[in-house]
């Protein structure tokens, strides 16, 4: 397997400037980051040409209600060293309470940015997860979509029960890639838990993230939503549409998240 070639210098104005990054506001306990889509890609630039593990989460309503009873995503959300607000429901409640939360950025848009930059700098992907043959056909399709974009490793992941503890061979086999940039598609939450469990025994990665169904999308299995949709925040819609299956998701993101946003945001100003 093609290993990575070694990272460019480290540009001391560059991690002065990711370490510089402060929440623009905090829903369910969770610090959430503002970036738009050209800070978005000096970002990741930095992080690429930095020398640590970087953790990125794109966390939406479903995820920040989830956390209030996970403890273990919980943390790995905390802990991430940029978390974009991917939903326009963590937008208008941020509004609404008067926090800086103004610019929603979808997670399969936010890695689709990394993956330019990292082609950019010749640096390394590695993508786990999804479906059987998924990855792989994501792969073709975006080393046609992005010159240049080199991934060194595709891996199914098979069956992970505990992403805290994924197999060993996962691991070593990631690890033997030498890749700079780890894109995890195990679902919102799992993916997370595992990147921030492992994040100590992953070297050489500068930016890790979860990216939930973007192999599907890559790969074609499943269409997005026509942009003017997503523009208009009704992604959602469509998603439903195609995935009935989403609806007890769907009226959880919509109902239960801004209730739930608001007592914590009233617990926090009580105490």
């Amino acid at each position: 397997m093609v290993q990575s070639m070694p990272n460019s210098q480290n540009s001391p104005s560059a991690a002065a400037k990711v370490s510089a990054l402060q929440p623009a506001g905090v829903l369910c306990g969770i610090p959430l980051h503002q970036l738009d889509m050209a800070e978005l890609r000096g970002y990741f630039r930095s992080c690429l040409n930095g020398d640590r593990f970087r953790l990125v989460a794109t966390p939406n309503p479903e995820m920040l209600l989830a956390s209030r009873n996970d403890l273990r995503l919980r943390t790995a959300l905390q802990a991430a060293d940029l978390a974009l607000p991917d939903g326009y429901g963590l937008v208008a409640i941020g509004r609404l309470l008067r926090q800086h939360i103004r610019i929603r950025i979808a997670g399969v848009d936010a890695a689709y940015v990394l993956l330019g930059e990292a082609a950019s700098l010749g640096s390394a992907v590695y993508l786990l997860g999804a479906g059987e043959g998924v990855a792989a056909a994501a792969a073709q399709n975006l080393r046609t979509q992005i010159p240049g974009l080199r991934i060194v490793g595709v891996d199914d992941g098979g069956t992970i029960d505990d992403p805290e503890h994924p197999k060993r061979e996962i691991l070593d086999r990631i690890r033997s890639a030498h890749p700079d940039v780890l894109l995890v598609a195990l679902g919102h939450g799992r993916q997370e838990r595992l990147l921030y469990a492992q994040r100590m025994h992953l070297p050489g990665i500068r930016v890790a993230i979860g990216v939930g169904g973007a192999f599907d999308y890559w790969s074609g299995r499943i269409p997005r939503a026509p942009r003017w949709l997503s523009n208009y925040g009704f992604e959602w819609l469509y998603r439903l549409g195609r995935q009935p299956s989403r609806f007890p998701r769907i009226i959880a993101a919509v109902c239960l998240f801004p209730f739930y946003a608001l007592i914590d945001a009233h617990g926090q100003r009580t105490h």
